[in-house]
């Protein structure tokens, strides 16, 4: 039997051989490129030391992309480096001394995104005023006579697709964010002008301008309309629709038309895609023209777009196809790799506008003569977006050789679905891994698809909260309390807290009901480094197969003679905390390290095993385990026997809080039946062996078949252990 530092060692050698692995590999595209970036531009500046440095959209974008890359790979250097370049803006006040909001620029909103994600992450009011005063100056913005955002305050009446992208995602994270779910009809409103003011019926393209009022000397005086079709105007568009999306209702009815807005626009951009490179030219349908080039900061949007526009089914799949093609035509073209790992973008367009001083006239010759050049952080953000998107949209899982889809949930920054639940429900049937950024969710979790994989990109397991405040009394019955329900199989679960609130704010004594955080029925379900919390009936680890909470025990004793295959759970480094029947169920599961802590209660029962009949196959078993807890131990009991045949063993036991000296409670006369066995504990609770049930040694044979994986070995081979090693490498490693 290994020790408690040995099955730790497991874990450890093989995360190394993992990291190892990736380090022999060449990093991935949007690595090398973010890392570049960083050492290119410490701290966001784009500028030399010394000279002054405002608030900007330029870096905005470019932390849109750190901030998928953060969420992609789990790196805090990214997340360290959104917040350095944020910080030397804001004051500890809030205040942003460079943000001119006078001038009213749709611009100036965009890296307000960045101060919504350090909300999230510190709760910090520094990031929440400032956001807010953003979104308050979106309120006050002047508008055109139909209700559109006017880009600037000298551009009066004038809408660009730009402005899109700056302000939209924005306004939508705020508004989901801070519940101002009026918002939405606003939002969908700037995009459903432009869809009708600029988008040409023969080409499906938005031209870059919109002048409602038709002065201006670059607009059409019968439609206001600017002569070209800008493909970086068209990008910004694109990223605007499938970044605003995630944060709409589902039933809000604006988030249907956008999508029908994006799949209209992804059809168009299909035609005028370059067949031979994959990529998008300046001026979009003038491929011929004399000057016009192949633009990246445009190509890198679209393949943005389209791919999350596929993987998070807004757009047919098919759409793949193109984001594919898109992004080996940027890799060919425009990536230049220098000393090391560093890596390049070249022909970027610095930019381009409408209007102004000097006038641009928005003519195809002006759109031409803009200047080109390499590393414009514009472009190197839309190709992290690119980068990290393609590798996003189908991973291999370690361990299992399965393919399985990934997406990622934030309330703030760079997100594809703002709750879990949202994600869960856009999983295939196969399956899916959820990436949780950092935040307490507060939301009640149901999970029936199998193969879901929640993880929590946190630097600890606290750092990602799935939170809940049912009972047994409020929701109707006790597996109705809980906060996160899987019964689906294969369900695996990373460095994140599942916890039901329902004591904490409900603390008097009357009060008191079973509030479960974690109900699972799942057959192979892995769980690694998970904080389980609650009062009363924390985790119901159960099986679907055998019987439930409200069964009849007589109609269940007629299947003695029936084998019942148990769920096979594996629990590796976790920490569950309650008092009453903290960990109860039918479930055949393995406590691999884990940290058991009770509340101070009148009554503490640590397990409620529910075996119902001989032939089923269930139990708990605790492998290496700790028992914490206050100083009422003379309440605590290592468990009672919820049915007849429960089954618990404890095995090289820390029990670090005094015990009632029985040790077991006998509920209902079920001890004399039940199966409960204590080997090589030791600690203050040992209470010098008096126990109810007499501690054991066990042989060298019988320590092998306590191994998780004899345990749950089951008749297709499972190894829970490797599992667990997998699960974790998909934190822990560069991927």
């Amino acid at each position: 039997m290994k020790n408690c530092r040995y099955s730790v060692w497991i874990v450890l050698v093989a995360a190394l051989a993992l990291s190892a692995l990736a380090c022999a590999e060449e990093p991935p595209w949007s690595q090398r490129a973010a890392k570049a970036a960083i050492m290119r531009w410490p701290d966001g500046r784009f500028v030399p030391a010394g000279q002054r440095w405002a608030w900007n959209y330029s870096l905005g974008t470019l932390l849109e992309g750190m901030d998928a890359e953060w969420l992609n790979t789990a790196d805090p250097s990214y997340y360290n480096y959104i917040k350095s370049s944020v910080d030397q803006f804001v004051g500890p006040d809030g205040s942003i001394p460079t943000l001119k909001l006078e001038e009213h620029q749709l611009d100036n909103i965009l890296l307000g995104r960045q101060l919504l994600l350090l909300y999230g992450v510190t709760q910090n009011l520094r990031y929440e005023r400032p956001a807010t005063l953003l979104y308050q100056e979106l309120t006050h913005q002047p508008r055109t006579p139909s209700g559109g955002f006017w880009h600037k305050q000298r551009y009066p009446n004038q809408m660009w697709l730009d402005g899109l992208y700056m302000a939209e995602p924005f306004y939508a994270e705020y508004a989901s964010t801070f519940h101002h779910l009026e918002a939405f009809s606003d939002i969908t409103l700037q995009f459903v002008l432009m869809d009708e003011h600029a988008r040409d019926s023969k080409t499906g393209l938005l031209y870059h301008g919109w002048d409602e009022s038709k002065q201006e000397r670059w607009a059409n005086k019968q439609t206001g309309l600017s002569s070209q079709f800008w493909a970086r105007g068209m990008g910004w568009y694109m990223m605007a629709l499938v970044d605003t999306l995630p944060y709409y209702p589902a039933d809000d009815p604006g988030r249907k038309q956008l999508i029908v807005q994006l799949n209209r626009e992804a059809a168009a951009l299909a035609v005028y895609q370059d067949g031979a490179s994959g990529l998008w030219y300046q001026v979009l349908d003038k491929a011929d023209a004399k000057g016009n080039y192949l633009e990246s900061s445009a190509s890198c949007m679209f393949v943005y777009a389209l791919a999350k526009g596929v993987r998070l089914s807004y757009l047919p799949s098919s759409y793949l196809t193109n984001a594919e093609r898109g992004y080996r035509g940027i890799l060919s073209h425009f990536v230049e790799t220098g000393p090391g790992d560093d890596a390049s973008l070249t022909w970027t367009v610095k930019g381009a506008g409408l209007g102004g001083a000097p006038y641009r006239d928005g003519s195809y010759d002006y759109y031409m003569r803009e200047p080109v050049g390499s590393n414009d952080p514009k472009g190197v953000g839309a190709f992290l977006l690119a980068s990290t998107e393609l590798e996003a949209v189908y991973k291999t899982k370690p361990g299992r050789g399965e393919a399985l889809p990934t997406v990622t949930v934030s309330h703030t920054g760079k997100v594809d679905f703002a709750t879990v639940q949202a994600a869960v429900d856009h999983s295939p049937q196969t399956g899916e891994i959820v990436r949780i950024a950092p935040g307490t969710y507060s939301e009640k979790l149901i999970i029936t698809k199998p193969n879901i994989h929640l993880i929590g990109t946190g630097a600890t397991p606290k750092d990602v909260v799935l939170s809940f405040g049912d009972s047994a009394k409020s929701a109707g019955g006790t597996e109705k309390s809980a906060s996160v329900s899987v019964v689906a199989d294969g369900f695996e679960a990373e460095n994140l807290t599942i916890e039901n609130t329902w004591e904490a704010e409900h603390p008097a004594m009357e009060d008191r009901s079973q509030a479960v955080a974690l109900l699972m029925s799942s057959d192979r379900a892995v769980l690694d480094r998970i904080r389980i919390r609650s009062g009363q009936d924390t985790l119901y680890a159960n099986s679907r197969t055998c019987h439930g909470e409200n069964s009849d025990p007589d109609e269940q004793l007629s299947k003695a003679n029936m084998t019942c295959m148990a769920s096979r759970q594996y629990f590796s480094d976790c920490y569950i905390e309650g008092h009453v029947d903290y960990i109860f169920g039918d479930a055949k599961a393995v406590f691999d390290n884990c940290e058991l802590h009770s509340r101070s209660n009148w009554s503490v029962m640590i397990t409620a095993q529910s075996r119902l009949y001989p032939a089923e196959d269930s139990g708990y078993v605790f492998l290496h385990c700790r028992i914490t807890g206050g100083d009422d131990g003379d309440n605590v009991f290592l468990g009672r026997p919820w049915r007849a045949y429960s089954t618990v063993t404890f095995y090289d036991t820390d029990i670090e809080q005094t015990l009632a000296t029985e040790g077991w409670s006998d509920w209902g006369g079920r001890l004399k039946t039940s199966t409960y066995r204590e080997y090589g504990s030791h600690g203050p609770g040992v209470n010098d062996g008096h126990r109810i049930v007499e501690a054991l040694q066990l042989s060298a044979a019988e320590e092998t078949r306590l191994e998780p994986r004899t345990l749950l070995k089951g008749n297709d081979d499972w190894n829970p252990q490797a599992e667990a090693i997998a699960l974790r490498a998909l934190v822990t490693t560069n991927r």
